[in-house]
């Protein structure tokens, strides 16, 4: 893990803090840079490329400049305020300019942190009273407390830092891996590697351990876990042993579509249904992987009358969302257009549900 620390140069107490614990992150085998300019982290982003970043302190525009570098890398980062958004703290000094600054940048770096590390009961239940973030850690500081050790305040950051690169792993997947799993579901779904270019089957021989994290995670918490071993299987990769029930996440399992629909229902009717249990999730912020593959699942399983299909859909007002559904199967289930029972539509609206992070956070997690 590559690890990047930020915090503001005029606060010697948080560097002493940062410079113990990129010591102790170093001694457990993590590559570790600190920054306290703007420039510089712009500089280490790009070069060092760090897996997450970790942002100290308070009260400086440059935590807020520091976090959008970050996110427009791509990278998730941790805030740790430090004790500095304790009420008393705000109130202490000119209470107007740092009402001012939380309402420009302080807000938004708490909002937009992946989570929030308190130093103590105390800070968290604070953190917790601002409303910005229901994602909150507790890791003691050891510089002030003997009731935990440098080596283990280390190791419990870490920890939060894995639980954070753990969570909604498909917007930290490349396109590569998007791809390849992809190819992994086609497969599954389909029950054949023909259904794919051997150079596509040679890609799931060629994931790494990490991108392999992310597909099983990704798979485990949108409950396609069958899917993906299947294809796996079929395909004559072995995966790796990972064991999720070990792995604390940030997520929530999706559920499922409702299965209450009747046996004999099949067809242009059964894609109605789905495509409707689909748009309900959506509505709802509960959009998952699940409902695309059940999807895909009746198009290459059922003979579907696409006239009537496309009269259903236009009777019922749904014809846009199925099409742009379709562009998301195309993407996320590998499906070719050719077999697909209406068109994908590529709009303005479909390419932005067709970004992981906006996928995501369609998903209640």
């Amino acid at each position: 893990m590559k690890i990047l620390h930020f915090f503001p140069p005029h606060d010697t107490a948080i560097g002493e803090y940062v410079s113990m614990i990129e010591a102790q992150q170093n001694t457990l085998g993590a590559e570790v840079a600190t920054c306290t300019s703007v420039n510089e982290a712009a500089r280490l982003l790009a070069d060092f490329s760090p897996s997450i970043v970790h942002i100290h302190g308070g009260w400086s525009v440059s935590i807020a400049l520091v976090a959008r570098l970050t996110m427009g890398k791509g990278v998730r980062y941790v805030y740790s305020p430090q004790g500095q958004l304790q009420p008393w703290i705000i109130k202490e000094k000119s209470p107007k300019i740092k009402k001012l600054h939380m309402a420009i940048y302080q807000r938004w770096a708490c909002m937009h942190a992946a989570c929030l590390i308190g130093m103590g009961k105390m800070e968290v239940t604070s953190l917790g009273n601002l409303k910005l973030n229901r994602h909150i850690e507790t890791i003691r500081n050891p510089l002030f407390t003997e009731s935990i050790s440098c080596k283990e305040a280390a190791r419990q950051t870490i920890a939060v830092y894995q639980k954070v690169l753990d969570t909604n792993t498909l917007e930290l997947m490349d396109n590569d891996t998007i791809e390849t799993m992809s190819a992994l579901i086609k497969v599954g779904i389909c029950g054949d590697k023909r259904w794919i270019e051997v150079s596509e089957q040679q890609r799931v021989g060629a994931l790494n351990y990490i991108q392999w994290r992310q597909v099983i995670l990704h798979a485990h918490y949108h409950n396609i876990s069958d899917i993906i071993e299947k294809g796996a299987r079929i395909i004559g990769v072995t995966m790796p042993e990972i064991d999720i029930t070990t792995m604390p996440t940030y997520n929530k399992p999706a559920q499922r579509p409702d299965k209450a629909i009747g046996t004999d229902v099949s067809g242009a009717s059964k894609m109605i249904w789905l495509i409707q249990q689909a748009q309900e999730a959506s509505d709802n912020g509960m959009l998952s992987f699940c409902h695309l593959t059940d999807i895909a699942k009746t198009i290459h399983n059922e003979r579907i009358d696409e006239q009537r299909l496309e009269q259903l859909l236009a009777d019922r007002g749904m014809t846009l969302y199925a099409q742009r559904l379709m562009a998301l199967l195309e993407r996320y289930t590998d499906i070719n257009e050719g077999f697909m029972p209406i068109k994908a539509l590529y709009d303005r609206t479909a390419k932005h549900m067709l970004k992981p992070d906006t996928l995501t956070k369609c998903i209640r997690l």
